[in-house]
């Protein structure tokens, strides 16, 4: 049974979370993982990533997915109105990993309707080969710092993570003065 999987987008890994970032061709995905990269992060793949269960472990005792670029495309990343870089000649060899574990989802979205969501509750849930993962929707205007939000929304899921929800203390704070 194959059970590798085929997502198109982009594969960063940013604060040691494989971060894959979705969203419609031309929104700027491969601009944001240069500017990422740029800022010190780890790239993986760009156009499609190959997720599939962990090697070590038959597919029905992994529990971790783990995103690689295909071999026709590692190390490259491809940015409108540059061309293809082969990012192993730009940057340090250590930014393009093999592969790495996928951890969380970036949803880009073109329209600020679509990307609205609850302020207290950002994530929602998307599936992968049985596997859940949580799952931001940003919009991707052009005015606005994407690299910067992405990092930020990094950092705010790993405090999720940690138990540390400044929606649920934002709501707990409203209820104290009602």
């Amino acid at each position: 049974m194959n059970t590798t999987h085929l997502e198109h987008g982009v594969f960063v890994v940013i604060f040691a979370l494989g971060v894959l970032i979705r969203g419609q061709p031309g929104i700027g995905k491969s601009s944001l993982a240069l500017e990422l990269i740029d800022r010190g992060h780890a790239f993986v793949s760009d156009d499609v990533v190959q997720i599939k269960p962990s090697a070590e472990l038959p597919s029905s005792e992994s529990t971790d997915l783990f995103g690689s670029a295909p071999t026709m495309l590692q190390n490259l990343l491809a940015v409108r109105d540059i061309g293809v870089l082969n990012i192993t000649e730009i940057y340090p060899s250590a930014t393009v990993l093999a592969e790495h574990r996928l951890d969380f989802i970036v949803q880009l979205e073109a329209n600020p309707i679509t990307a609205a969501q609850e302020i207290t509750n950002p994530y929602h849930q998307r599936l992968i080969l049985g596997h859940k993962f949580p799952s931001q929707t940003i919009c991707a205007h052009s005015n606005r710092n994407l690299a910067l939000i992405v990092e930020t929304a990094t950092k705010n899921y790993i405090l999720y993570k940690n138990g540390q929800d400044a929606g649920r203390a934002l709501r707990a704070r409203q209820q104290q003065y009602l």
